[in-house]
Protein backbone atom coordinates (compact mmCIF):
# COMPACT_ATOMS: atom_id res chain seq x y z
CA UNK A 1 0.00 0.00 0.00
CA UNK A 2 1.35 3.11 -1.04
CA UNK A 3 1.46 6.29 1.64
CA UNK A 4 -1.32 8.42 -0.06
CA UNK A 5 -3.76 5.36 0.45
CA UNK A 6 -2.49 4.41 4.00
CA UNK A 7 -3.36 8.20 4.87
CA UNK A 8 -6.83 7.90 3.12
CA UNK A 9 -7.86 4.45 4.82
CA UNK A 10 -6.66 6.24 8.27
CA UNK A 11 -8.36 9.57 7.16
CA UNK A 12 -11.37 7.27 6.85
CA UNK A 13 -10.90 5.56 10.16
CA UNK A 14 -10.74 8.50 12.16
CA UNK A 15 -13.59 9.43 10.46
CA UNK A 16 -15.88 6.37 11.46
CA UNK A 17 -14.78 6.49 15.24
CA UNK A 18 -15.67 10.06 15.35
CA UNK A 19 -19.18 9.15 13.88
CA UNK A 20 -19.57 6.27 16.28
CA UNK A 21 -18.58 8.61 18.93
CA UNK A 22 -21.02 11.37 17.85
CA UNK A 23 -24.10 8.80 17.30
CA UNK A 24 -23.52 6.90 20.49
CA UNK A 25 -23.57 10.58 22.39
CA UNK A 26 -26.44 11.73 20.64
CA UNK A 27 -28.16 8.60 21.78
CA UNK A 28 -26.94 8.89 25.66
CA UNK A 29 -28.39 12.41 25.24
CA UNK A 30 -31.27 11.19 23.67
CA UNK A 31 -32.61 8.34 26.17
CA UNK A 32 -31.91 10.87 28.75
CA UNK A 33 -33.91 13.28 27.55
CA UNK A 34 -36.59 10.33 27.49
CA UNK A 35 -36.49 9.41 31.08
CA UNK A 36 -36.20 12.98 32.33
CA UNK A 37 -39.17 13.77 30.45
CA UNK A 38 -40.92 10.41 32.18
CA UNK A 39 -39.49 11.82 35.39
CA UNK A 40 -41.17 15.26 34.80
CA UNK A 41 -44.73 13.70 34.00
CA UNK A 42 -44.79 12.12 36.89
CA UNK A 43 -43.59 14.98 39.14
CA UNK A 44 -46.24 16.54 37.81
CA UNK A 45 -48.81 13.59 38.74
CA UNK A 46 -47.90 13.82 42.16
CA UNK A 47 -47.60 17.13 42.75
CA UNK A 48 -51.29 17.82 41.26
CA UNK A 49 -52.54 14.79 43.12
CA UNK A 50 -51.11 16.26 46.48
CA UNK A 51 -53.00 19.38 45.79
CA UNK A 52 -56.02 17.46 45.38
CA UNK A 53 -55.19 15.79 48.12
CA UNK A 54 -54.26 19.08 50.79
CA UNK A 55 -56.85 20.72 49.35
CA UNK A 56 -59.67 17.80 50.10
CA UNK A 57 -58.50 17.36 53.91
CA UNK A 58 -58.29 21.59 54.12
CA UNK A 59 -62.03 22.03 52.70
CA UNK A 60 -63.69 18.63 53.37
CA UNK A 61 -61.60 17.82 56.51
CA UNK A 62 -61.76 20.44 58.68
CA UNK A 63 -63.26 23.60 56.23
CA UNK A 64 -66.98 22.76 56.74
CA UNK A 65 -66.29 22.16 60.58
CA UNK A 66 -64.78 25.57 60.91
CA UNK A 67 -67.64 27.50 58.95
CA UNK A 68 -70.15 25.79 61.00
CA UNK A 69 -68.31 26.47 63.98
CA UNK A 70 -68.14 30.36 63.00
CA UNK A 71 -71.75 30.68 61.49
CA UNK A 72 -73.24 29.02 64.81
CA UNK A 73 -70.44 31.60 66.84
CA UNK A 74 -72.27 34.78 64.75
CA UNK A 75 -76.04 33.29 64.91
CA UNK A 76 -75.41 33.09 68.94
CA UNK A 77 -73.93 36.87 69.00
CA UNK A 78 -76.76 37.75 66.94
CA UNK A 79 -79.50 36.54 68.76
CA UNK A 80 -77.86 37.89 72.53
CA UNK A 81 -77.33 40.95 70.50
CA UNK A 82 -81.40 41.26 70.04
CA UNK A 83 -81.99 39.85 73.98
CA UNK A 84 -81.75 43.11 75.17
CA UNK A 85 -84.46 44.63 72.67
CA UNK A 86 -86.94 42.25 73.45
CA UNK A 87 -89.45 41.27 75.80
CA UNK A 88 -91.54 37.90 76.80
CA UNK A 89 -91.75 35.26 74.68
CA UNK A 90 -89.45 36.31 71.69
CA UNK A 91 -87.19 36.96 74.53
CA UNK A 92 -87.29 33.44 76.01
CA UNK A 93 -87.17 32.33 72.07
CA UNK A 94 -83.92 34.59 71.29
CA UNK A 95 -82.27 33.52 74.75
CA UNK A 96 -83.15 29.20 73.74
CA UNK A 97 -81.65 29.76 70.30
CA UNK A 98 -78.71 31.72 71.34
CA UNK A 99 -78.15 28.70 74.15
CA UNK A 100 -78.48 26.31 71.44
CA UNK A 101 -75.72 27.77 68.76
CA UNK A 102 -73.58 28.58 71.50
CA UNK A 103 -73.85 24.39 72.45
CA UNK A 104 -73.36 23.97 68.60
CA UNK A 105 -70.09 26.08 68.77
CA UNK A 106 -68.49 24.73 71.91
CA UNK A 107 -69.16 20.98 69.99
CA UNK A 108 -67.97 21.86 66.90
CA UNK A 109 -65.07 24.33 68.30
CA UNK A 110 -62.56 21.77 69.69
CA UNK A 111 -63.13 19.17 67.29
CA UNK A 112 -61.81 22.08 64.66
CA UNK A 113 -58.34 22.21 63.80
CA UNK A 114 -58.71 25.42 62.15
CA UNK A 115 -60.31 27.21 65.05
CA UNK A 116 -58.25 25.24 67.75
CA UNK A 117 -54.90 26.01 66.01
CA UNK A 118 -55.72 30.14 65.60
CA UNK A 119 -56.57 30.22 62.44
CA UNK A 120 -59.56 32.24 62.40
CA UNK A 121 -59.45 36.07 62.48
CA UNK A 122 -62.43 37.73 63.74
CA UNK A 123 -65.54 36.98 61.71
CA UNK A 124 -63.14 35.29 58.89
CA UNK A 125 -61.04 32.27 58.75
CA UNK A 126 -57.28 32.79 57.13
CA UNK A 127 -58.23 29.65 54.65
CA UNK A 128 -54.81 30.74 52.48
CA UNK A 129 -52.88 30.58 55.92
CA UNK A 130 -54.23 27.05 56.79
CA UNK A 131 -53.71 25.54 53.74
CA UNK A 132 -50.21 26.82 53.22
CA UNK A 133 -49.75 25.08 56.77
CA UNK A 134 -51.37 21.96 55.80
CA UNK A 135 -49.20 22.03 52.20
CA UNK A 136 -45.43 22.22 54.26
CA UNK A 137 -46.26 18.85 55.97
CA UNK A 138 -45.45 17.00 52.99
CA UNK A 139 -42.39 19.34 51.77
CA UNK A 140 -40.83 16.64 49.20
CA UNK A 141 -44.44 16.88 47.19
CA UNK A 142 -43.90 20.46 47.71
CA UNK A 143 -41.09 20.69 46.33
CA UNK A 144 -41.25 18.88 43.66
CA UNK A 145 -40.04 20.88 40.10
CA UNK A 146 -41.82 19.34 37.30
CA UNK A 147 -40.97 22.40 35.06
CA UNK A 148 -37.25 22.38 35.40
CA UNK A 149 -36.95 18.36 34.87
CA UNK A 150 -38.95 19.39 31.67
CA UNK A 151 -36.69 21.90 30.84
CA UNK A 152 -33.72 19.81 31.65
CA UNK A 153 -35.26 17.18 29.05
CA UNK A 154 -35.45 19.87 26.30
CA UNK A 155 -31.53 20.91 26.76
CA UNK A 156 -31.16 17.11 26.65
CA UNK A 157 -32.92 16.71 23.28
CA UNK A 158 -31.66 19.92 21.61
CA UNK A 159 -28.22 18.52 22.76
CA UNK A 160 -29.16 14.92 20.73
CA UNK A 161 -30.36 16.52 17.99
CA UNK A 162 -27.58 18.62 17.23
CA UNK A 163 -25.24 16.07 17.66
CA UNK A 164 -27.44 13.66 15.23
CA UNK A 165 -27.19 16.59 12.58
CA UNK A 166 -23.23 16.68 12.86
CA UNK A 167 -23.16 12.85 11.30
CA UNK A 168 -24.01 14.43 7.94
CA UNK A 169 -20.57 16.56 8.08
CA UNK A 170 -19.19 13.04 9.17
CA UNK A 171 -20.73 11.34 6.12
CA UNK A 172 -19.44 14.46 3.96
CA UNK A 173 -16.17 13.47 5.37
CA UNK A 174 -16.54 10.24 4.71
CA UNK A 175 -17.81 11.13 0.83
CA UNK A 176 -14.60 13.09 0.14
CA UNK A 177 -12.02 10.43 1.15
CA UNK A 178 -13.76 7.76 -0.51
CA UNK A 179 -12.99 10.08 -3.60
CA UNK A 180 -9.70 11.15 -2.80
CA UNK A 181 -9.29 6.79 -3.64
CA UNK A 182 -11.21 7.03 -6.26
CA UNK A 183 -9.57 10.39 -8.33
CA UNK A 184 -6.02 9.81 -7.65
CA UNK A 185 -5.64 13.09 -9.80
CA UNK A 186 -7.42 15.14 -7.36
CA UNK A 187 -7.06 13.15 -4.15
CA UNK A 188 -5.33 15.58 -2.25
CA UNK A 189 -7.98 17.99 -2.62
CA UNK A 190 -10.55 15.59 -1.60
CA UNK A 191 -8.08 14.41 1.59
CA UNK A 192 -7.59 18.05 2.91
CA UNK A 193 -11.14 18.52 2.22
CA UNK A 194 -11.91 15.20 4.49
CA UNK A 195 -9.81 16.03 6.62
CA UNK A 196 -10.75 19.75 7.32
CA UNK A 197 -14.79 18.49 7.57
CA UNK A 198 -13.99 15.79 10.47
CA UNK A 199 -11.64 18.91 11.93
CA UNK A 200 -15.04 21.26 12.33
CA UNK A 201 -17.14 18.18 13.00
CA UNK A 202 -15.11 16.94 15.85
CA UNK A 203 -14.75 20.72 17.01
CA UNK A 204 -18.75 21.45 17.24
CA UNK A 205 -19.27 18.11 18.71
CA UNK A 206 -17.25 19.13 21.61
CA UNK A 207 -18.45 22.60 21.75
CA UNK A 208 -21.85 20.71 22.06
CA UNK A 209 -21.31 18.73 24.67
CA UNK A 210 -19.49 21.30 26.83
CA UNK A 211 -22.17 24.11 26.53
Amino acid sequence: MDESKFKIAVLLACVAAVAAVVAWRGSVHSDSASDTWQQSLRAQVKHDAAVVEDVRYAVVDHGFGALAYLSAEMRAQAYRARVGSSRGAARSALQVEAGIQEQIAKLLGPNSQIVDEGYLDGDRIDFARYLADVRDTNPDLVALDAEALQTEADQEFDTAVKLFSLTVLLALAFAFGALAQGFKARHRLFTSLSASVLVIAAAAAVVVEVA
